[in-house]
């Protein structure tokens, strides 16, 4: 039963939202922790520009892995989906709650204290990632993390 209402609650969700390669704009523009569908992927509005027709989408679904390997399984969701900035992780903690929220309604995985990688590396060993309880960030490619992709829309 929960499925099913999750599914249907999803279905609502995406109302509005294009399986195209673009989203249908709603009526009034995106919000905040819209749910939609971009490029096949499912995914959460984690920021809306002054136009609010265009932004920036945060992928539903997560795994935890090695730096390496998150590099590839956001380059697996295809065209322009890959692994956030240092700057849009920043961003994407200081609406953490909001976002949680969202993500909990659903039945999707909450962002929570976890610690995502963001696509920037500090050298050859280190690359930056960000804790989402805190905002701070790290710099150790030897440990495993959390990761979701991004994709502009």
């Amino acid at each position: 039963m929960k499925r099913v209402l999750v599914f249907a609650l999803t279905l609502l969700a995406l109302a509005g939202c294009g399986e195209s390669g673009e989203m249908d704009v709603p009526e009034g523009g995106f919000s905040v922790g819209d749910m939609c569908t971009l490029k096949g992927r499912q995914g959460i509005v984690v920021r809306v520009n002054t136009d609010r027709k265009s932004g920036l989408v945060m992928s539903l679904d997560e795994t935890r892995c090695s730096w390496d390997d998150a590099v590839v399984w956001a380059s697996s969701f295809g065209g322009d989906w890959r692994l956030p900035t240092v700057q849009e992780l920043q961003a994407i903690s200081n609406i953490r709650e909001k976002l949680d929220a969202v993500l909990s309604e659903y039945g999707m995985p909450v962002l929570g204290s976890k610690v995502y990688w963001s696509s920037e590396e500090y050298d050859f060993d280190c690359a930056w990632n960000v804790d989402m309880g805190y905002g701070y960030t790290y710099y150790r490619k030897n440990s495993t993390h959390y990761v979701r992709a991004v994709s502009a829309f």
